[in-house]
């Protein structure tokens, strides 16, 4: 893959009063950073504000091969997978002692708008979905560029 060539390239914030949340509360504002670099490895940058006011940031990389890197930088997973679907979709897994915990589909739905739709278990194994929904920042682009 070559960054010039990754759709998913970029800076994205998040457009408010467009997410839906079946779990938890949705963000106040987020920003998400999309980076491929030469290798063929995707590094993932999110920071968020809370409905609390809270920031948090987490970070993810790995290449889109399906393989499980380990992940020490978060106590809800120990590995992420993550899969190149289509030029327009790209799958993560969240895995947690040896199972998966959470997964997710990141789909451009244009070249400006990107949904995240993240998937988990309730306790008693029911399926959640949230979605956020994110408009590409050309301004953060320009100032980073």
């Amino acid at each position: 893959m070559h960054a010039s060539d990754y759709r998913f390239e970029g800076f994205w914030r998040l457009r408010p009063g467009h997410s839906r949340y079946a779990f938890g509360k949705p963000p106040l504002a987020a920003e998400y950073r999309v980076h491929a670099n030469p290798d063929g490895t995707i590094e993932i940058v999110y920071r968020w504000t809370n409905a609390l006011g809270r920031v948090g940031e987490i970070a993810f990389s790995g290449a889109a091969d399906g393989s499980r890197y380990p992940h020490q930088r978060s106590w809800i997973a120990d590995a992420l997978s993550f899969e190149q679907r289509s030029p327009s979709l790209l799958a993560s897994k969240a895995w947690k002692s040896g199972r998966v915990v959470q997964w997710a589909e990141r789909e451009l739905l244009d070249s400006e708008t990107m949904r995240i739709s993240v998937h988990g278990r309730y306790r008693d194994g029911r399926v959640y979905t949230n979605i956020d929904v994110y408009g590409r920042s050309w301004e953060v682009e320009a100032s980073r560029g």
